[in-house]
Protein backbone atom coordinates (compact mmCIF):
# COMPACT_ATOMS: atom_id res chain seq x y z
CA UNK A 1 0.00 0.00 0.00
CA UNK A 2 1.42 3.25 -0.98
CA UNK A 3 2.26 5.90 1.70
CA UNK A 4 -0.42 8.49 0.26
CA UNK A 5 -2.99 5.92 0.09
CA UNK A 6 -2.56 4.88 3.50
CA UNK A 7 -2.71 8.74 4.74
CA UNK A 8 -5.86 9.18 3.19
CA UNK A 9 -7.50 6.53 5.02
CA UNK A 10 -5.92 7.42 8.42
CA UNK A 11 -7.61 10.79 7.60
CA UNK A 12 -10.94 9.69 6.64
CA UNK A 13 -10.87 7.20 9.38
CA UNK A 14 -10.10 10.66 11.98
CA UNK A 15 -12.56 12.41 10.67
CA UNK A 16 -15.04 10.16 10.73
CA UNK A 17 -14.32 9.45 14.59
CA UNK A 18 -13.77 13.48 15.13
CA UNK A 19 -17.49 14.25 13.41
CA UNK A 20 -19.61 11.28 15.00
CA UNK A 21 -18.16 13.35 18.01
CA UNK A 22 -20.66 16.59 17.52
CA UNK A 23 -23.60 17.40 18.46
CA UNK A 24 -25.56 19.20 16.25
CA UNK A 25 -26.94 22.99 16.85
CA UNK A 26 -30.40 22.30 17.19
CA UNK A 27 -29.69 19.40 19.95
CA UNK A 28 -27.51 21.70 22.20
CA UNK A 29 -28.84 23.28 25.68
CA UNK A 30 -27.51 27.13 26.29
CA UNK A 31 -25.78 27.00 29.12
CA UNK A 32 -24.92 30.74 29.26
CA UNK A 33 -27.48 31.47 31.74
CA UNK A 34 -26.94 28.35 34.13
CA UNK A 35 -25.87 28.65 37.65
CA UNK A 36 -27.75 30.53 40.95
CA UNK A 37 -29.64 33.28 39.66
CA UNK A 38 -28.91 35.95 42.45
CA UNK A 39 -27.05 36.48 45.70
CA UNK A 40 -25.79 32.75 47.20
CA UNK A 41 -27.60 32.58 50.45
CA UNK A 42 -24.98 33.02 53.17
CA UNK A 43 -26.22 30.83 56.17
CA UNK A 44 -25.09 31.96 59.42
CA UNK A 45 -24.55 28.06 60.57
CA UNK A 46 -21.74 26.22 59.08
CA UNK A 47 -21.20 22.81 60.02
CA UNK A 48 -17.82 21.19 59.55
CA UNK A 49 -17.71 17.34 58.88
CA UNK A 50 -14.82 16.94 60.01
CA UNK A 51 -16.20 17.69 63.53
CA UNK A 52 -18.55 14.62 63.18
CA UNK A 53 -15.53 12.40 62.11
CA UNK A 54 -15.13 12.66 58.72
CA UNK A 55 -11.83 10.98 57.45
CA UNK A 56 -11.31 12.76 54.23
CA UNK A 57 -8.56 10.04 53.18
CA UNK A 58 -10.52 8.53 50.25
CA UNK A 59 -10.28 5.22 52.42
CA UNK A 60 -12.73 5.49 55.06
CA UNK A 61 -16.34 5.50 54.55
CA UNK A 62 -17.38 9.18 56.02
CA UNK A 63 -21.23 8.81 54.58
CA UNK A 64 -21.94 8.68 58.67
CA UNK A 65 -19.97 11.89 59.61
CA UNK A 66 -22.28 13.43 56.62
CA UNK A 67 -25.08 12.29 57.68
CA UNK A 68 -24.74 13.52 61.34
CA UNK A 69 -23.29 16.88 60.35
CA UNK A 70 -26.77 16.59 57.68
CA UNK A 71 -29.06 15.78 60.75
CA UNK A 72 -27.12 18.07 63.43
CA UNK A 73 -29.50 21.07 63.03
CA UNK A 74 -33.20 21.87 61.39
CA UNK A 75 -32.20 25.53 60.68
CA UNK A 76 -30.59 26.84 57.18
CA UNK A 77 -27.20 25.45 57.17
CA UNK A 78 -23.94 24.88 54.79
CA UNK A 79 -22.52 21.46 55.37
CA UNK A 80 -18.82 22.19 54.80
CA UNK A 81 -16.00 20.24 53.34
CA UNK A 82 -12.44 21.32 54.07
CA UNK A 83 -9.72 19.79 51.73
CA UNK A 84 -10.06 16.26 51.21
CA UNK A 85 -11.61 12.89 49.51
CA UNK A 86 -14.44 12.00 50.82
CA UNK A 87 -15.63 8.50 50.36
CA UNK A 88 -19.73 7.88 50.39
CA UNK A 89 -20.74 4.20 50.18
CA UNK A 90 -24.64 4.91 50.79
CA UNK A 91 -27.07 7.90 49.13
CA UNK A 92 -26.89 10.95 51.03
CA UNK A 93 -30.35 12.61 51.93
CA UNK A 94 -30.21 15.90 51.04
CA UNK A 95 -32.94 18.45 53.23
CA UNK A 96 -34.08 21.41 51.49
CA UNK A 97 -32.66 23.46 53.89
CA UNK A 98 -28.88 22.47 53.56
CA UNK A 99 -26.29 23.24 51.26
CA UNK A 100 -22.97 21.96 50.68
CA UNK A 101 -19.62 23.94 50.44
CA UNK A 102 -16.19 22.93 49.81
CA UNK A 103 -12.58 24.39 49.21
CA UNK A 104 -13.25 24.56 45.51
CA UNK A 105 -11.37 21.65 43.49
CA UNK A 106 -10.09 20.02 46.98
CA UNK A 107 -12.99 19.09 48.25
CA UNK A 108 -13.95 15.95 46.41
CA UNK A 109 -17.34 13.72 47.14
CA UNK A 110 -16.40 10.26 45.70
CA UNK A 111 -19.59 7.76 45.87
CA UNK A 112 -18.91 4.06 45.96
CA UNK A 113 -22.69 2.73 45.79
CA UNK A 114 -21.82 -1.05 44.49
CA UNK A 115 -22.11 -2.22 47.96
CA UNK A 116 -25.63 -0.89 48.93
CA UNK A 117 -26.68 -1.61 45.48
CA UNK A 118 -28.18 2.08 45.32
CA UNK A 119 -28.23 4.17 42.13
CA UNK A 120 -28.65 7.32 43.66
CA UNK A 121 -25.57 9.26 45.45
CA UNK A 122 -27.69 12.43 46.25
CA UNK A 123 -31.25 12.27 47.14
CA UNK A 124 -33.13 15.67 47.10
CA UNK A 125 -37.06 15.41 47.18
CA UNK A 126 -39.91 16.52 48.51
CA UNK A 127 -43.76 17.08 48.31
CA UNK A 128 -45.51 19.38 45.89
CA UNK A 129 -47.03 22.52 47.67
CA UNK A 130 -49.26 23.15 44.68
CA UNK A 131 -51.83 21.74 42.17
CA UNK A 132 -49.90 21.23 38.91
CA UNK A 133 -51.52 22.91 35.73
CA UNK A 134 -51.33 22.30 32.01
CA UNK A 135 -49.10 24.49 30.29
CA UNK A 136 -51.28 25.37 26.89
CA UNK A 137 -48.35 26.24 24.97
CA UNK A 138 -44.56 27.93 24.97
CA UNK A 139 -42.88 24.81 26.21
CA UNK A 140 -40.80 24.56 22.88
CA UNK A 141 -36.68 24.43 23.07
CA UNK A 142 -35.76 27.97 23.96
CA UNK A 143 -38.71 29.51 25.10
CA UNK A 144 -38.90 31.51 27.74
CA UNK A 145 -42.95 32.41 27.72
CA UNK A 146 -45.17 29.68 28.99
CA UNK A 147 -48.89 30.08 28.83
CA UNK A 148 -51.45 28.70 31.30
CA UNK A 149 -54.97 28.68 31.70
CA UNK A 150 -54.48 29.25 35.55
CA UNK A 151 -51.59 31.26 36.79
CA UNK A 152 -52.41 30.91 40.58
CA UNK A 153 -50.10 30.14 42.81
CA UNK A 154 -47.35 32.18 40.30
CA UNK A 155 -45.17 34.56 41.73
CA UNK A 156 -42.04 36.10 40.11
CA UNK A 157 -38.70 35.41 41.65
CA UNK A 158 -40.52 31.44 42.68
CA UNK A 159 -40.00 28.33 41.88
CA UNK A 160 -41.82 25.64 39.48
CA UNK A 161 -41.80 22.28 38.26
CA UNK A 162 -42.31 21.70 34.58
CA UNK A 163 -42.90 17.67 34.84
CA UNK A 164 -43.96 15.53 31.41
CA UNK A 165 -45.44 12.20 31.41
CA UNK A 166 -43.03 9.40 30.64
CA UNK A 167 -43.21 8.68 26.73
CA UNK A 168 -42.64 4.68 25.00
CA UNK A 169 -39.23 4.79 25.97
CA UNK A 170 -40.74 3.59 29.05
CA UNK A 171 -40.73 -0.09 28.73
CA UNK A 172 -40.67 -1.17 32.37
CA UNK A 173 -42.77 1.75 34.22
CA UNK A 174 -43.10 2.48 37.81
CA UNK A 175 -45.80 4.15 39.91
CA UNK A 176 -43.54 6.15 41.80
CA UNK A 177 -41.64 7.67 38.85
CA UNK A 178 -44.68 8.53 36.58
CA UNK A 179 -43.29 11.76 35.52
CA UNK A 180 -39.49 11.27 35.71
CA UNK A 181 -39.11 13.83 32.96
CA UNK A 182 -39.08 18.02 33.89
CA UNK A 183 -37.01 20.35 35.60
CA UNK A 184 -37.23 23.37 37.91
CA UNK A 185 -37.38 26.91 36.70
CA UNK A 186 -37.01 29.91 38.43
CA UNK A 187 -40.31 32.17 37.72
CA UNK A 188 -39.31 35.87 35.83
CA UNK A 189 -42.97 37.77 35.66
CA UNK A 190 -46.05 36.59 35.69
CA UNK A 191 -48.68 38.22 33.47
CA UNK A 192 -52.48 37.28 33.64
CA UNK A 193 -54.65 38.19 30.87
CA UNK A 194 -58.83 37.85 30.92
Amino acid sequence: MKASNFFTILLVAAWSTLSAQVIPDSLRVDWSHAGYDGTIPDPSLIVNVKDFGAYADGVHNDFNAISNAINSSSSFRAIYFPAGNYLIKSPVILPGNVVFKGDGTASNLIFDLAASNKKDAIVISSTPTNTYFNIDSGYSKGSDVLKLSDAGGFAAGGFAEIREANGAWNTVPADWATYCVGQIIKIKAVNVTV
